[in-house]
Order: structure tokens, then sequence, then C-alpha cells
């Protein structure tokens, strides 16, 4: 009897032991980005509270003239990066919010991509030219060059301007 308590105290202690040893391990995946594409995130239940934000969200008018004016489809694209996985609600809103931007200002899908990714450090397609610090992430690029990060330089002002400043800030670079 006293041998089954020991055993049953020791074998408690190493599942114990073996529980704080893995939570304590930080582990990497290694994840990979999957692009998302606005059919799924306007057409997909998995995705309602994107399509009410997008659809909630008025942009400033006058802002969205001067994007159509400054957008040069030989020259701009648009990537955005966010956890659509989380059920944090900015990942989605800011890309929601600049999606309808974009659409409002009657820029074609075909320039900019979507793309859903766990951590800012997961492999995405374009990881040789653009490093993410933040999600979500925003990034205006002109030709192959990242010209201006729309999220991180919107986490670094206060009073937050409209998003759309911010990308139409971006597209003048």
């Amino acid at each position: 009897m006293k041998y089954i308590k020991l055993l049953k105290t020791g074998l408690a202690a190493a599942v114990l032991s073996v529980i704080f040893v893995a939570c304590s391990q930080t582990i990497s995946y290694n994840q990979e980005a999957v692009r998302v594409y606005m059919k799924d995130l306007l057409n997909n239940t998995t995705f309602a509270a994107f399509k009410v934000d997008m659809d909630q969200y008025l942009p400033d008018t006058n802002i969205v003239n001067q994007i159509k004016t400054a957008f040069n489809p030989a020259q701009h694209k648009i990537y955005m990066f966010a956890n659509f996985s989380c059920g944090c609600t900015s990942q989605q809103t800011d890309i929601a919010h600049i999606c309808r931007v974009l659409s409002d200002s009657k820029i074609d899908t075909s320039f900019y991509e979507i793309y859903s990714m766990i951590q800012a450090t997961d492999k995405q397609p374009y990881m040789s030219r653009i490093s993410l610090k933040i999600l979500p992430e925003i990034i205006v690029m002109k030709d192959t060059t990242a010209v201006y990060f729309v999220m991180d330089t919107l986490n670094r002002m206060f009073p937050a301007p409209e998003i759309e400043q911010l990308l139409l800030n971006g597209l003048k670079k």
C-alpha cells in the first residue's frame, strides 16, 4: 500500500513536471500566411463581422476622391496582413475599413492583396521586400518598394487620423 501511494505521488510529480516544462517553452510552428480574397470576406459567414465593419464604415469622401487621383495602377499595390483567426476585433476592423476606402475609391481588387497570418513573423510571399513588425499591417508599395506602413504610422500618432488619410499619405510618397 505504501509503495502504491509513493508510486502515485511520483507519477503525479512526473506528469506535473512535463506539463510545467512544456508550458514554459516557446514553440515556433513556422506558420505560412494564407491569402484571403474579398469575395470570401464578404460572402463567408466566418467573416460576418468583417462585412459589418466594412458596411458601417463611412470614409471621408474628400479624401476618397484624392485617393482616386493619387492611386497609380502602374506603380501602386497595397498589401494587408492580419490575424483573421483571432477574436481581436481590431485585427479585422482596420482591414475592413481600408477595404471600404479602396472600394469607394474604385480601386480594383487586383491592386491589393490580403493575407491572414498568426504572427507578424510568419512566412509571407513578400518577406524579401517587407519585414512586418505588427499585425494588422497595411503596406503601400510603389513599384517594388514598401513606401508606407499604415498601421505602424497610425499606432504612433495621437490623435489618430482617419485611416483613409494615412492611405493617401502613403500614395503620395
